[in-house]
Parts: C-alpha cells; structure tokens; sequence
C-alpha cells in the first residue's frame, strides 16, 4: 500500500512540475522565427553581387535587341509581329546569345531574385539598403524583358521606355555596385 501512495505522490508531482513550466505560444506567422543573428552578410552581400552581374549582363543584352528591334521598327515604318525574332536572330548572328539562353537566364534571374528577396535580415541596414537596390534593378530588368520581348504600341513610346528602363537600370546597378563594393 505504501508502493502505491508513493507511486501516486510521484506522479502528482511529476505532472505539478510539468505544469508549472513556461509555456511556448508558436509565432502567429506559423512559423519559426530564424534569429536575425543567423543572418550572414558576407554570403547576402556575394549572392547580391552574383546576382547584380547575371542581370547587368542579361540587360546590356536585352538593350541591344531593342536597339535592332527600333532600327527594324523605324526601317519598316510599322510594327511587325515577327520582330523579335527577328532580332533574336540578329543577336545569335551577332553573339554567343539566342533566344533560348536569354529565356534561361531569364528564369535563372527570377530564381536568384526570389532567393535574395526572401531572406530574412532583420533589421540590418546595410542589407535594408542592397535589398532595395536588388528590388530596383530587377524591377527595370523584368520591365525590359517584357519591352523587347512583347513590343506594342507606338515606335515613340517603345524608344522612350527603351531609353528609361536603360538608364534605370544602369543607376540601380551602380547603386547596388556601389553599396557592394563598400562592405569590401
């Protein structure tokens, strides 16, 4: 009978502790958070710059097929519906490029974007700062795809748009190159 009153006692007690420790509530995201302290700058700040290169290369690219593509626009005086392949054909005349290997490094940007986009780095302000670069020269480098890509409209507003998505790209990029080379 004592096994049994002390077996009893010791499971009371047991659950009594149990009970008073802290209890956990789960983020309300559902998630958990990752501790800002785990947040690698050096290897944020060299996925940014692989990045800044895929894309900075991938626009110059895409800025000469809309250059071909306006020539071509001007010297037919009117909008064709085989005008990018047109100058995508010009471009594997003229480069190692074609279409295909601009639509995978198109895709591959998208994926390097997504990755750098959806980092967590706190609060950490030189990372605040390049994320808003590599938001900024995707947004003109998607915008030009879409341009060269899918020209419509008028030739006077396709060169303009040409020409501001050239030059917002080329500050985006020496901002980001810019905030890079400052954590060298």
């Amino acid at each position: 009978m004592k096994k049994l009153i002390l077996l009893s006692l010791s499971m009371i007690l047991a659950i009594a502790l149990c009970s008073c420790g802290e209890v956990q509530e789960p983020p309300a995201s559902g998630s958990p958070d990752v501790p800002s302290a785990l947040f690698d700058l050096s290897a944020y700040q060299v996925d940014a710059e692989e990045f800044r290169g895929l894309t900075y290369e991938a626009s110059v690219i895409l800025a000469n097929v809309g250059t071909y593509e306006n020539n071509y626009w001007k010297t037919l005086g009117r909008l064709s519906e085989d005008m990018p392949e047109k100058a995508f054909a010009w471009l594997s005349e003229n480069s190692e490029e074609t279409q295909e290997t601009v639509s995978a490094v198109n895709e591959a940007i998208g994926a390097a974007y997504d990755k750098l986009t959806s980092i967590d780095f706190g609060e950490n302000a030189d990372a605040a700062q390049i994320d808003t670069e590599v938001r900024a020269l995707y947004d003109g480098y998607s915008a030009l795809y879409a341009l060269v890509t899918e020209p419509s409209g008028a030739r006077e507003n396709f060169v303009l748009s040409l020409s501001d998505l050239i030059e917002d790209i080329e500050s985006a990029n020496d901002a980001l190159l810019g905030l890079l080379s400052a954590g060298e």
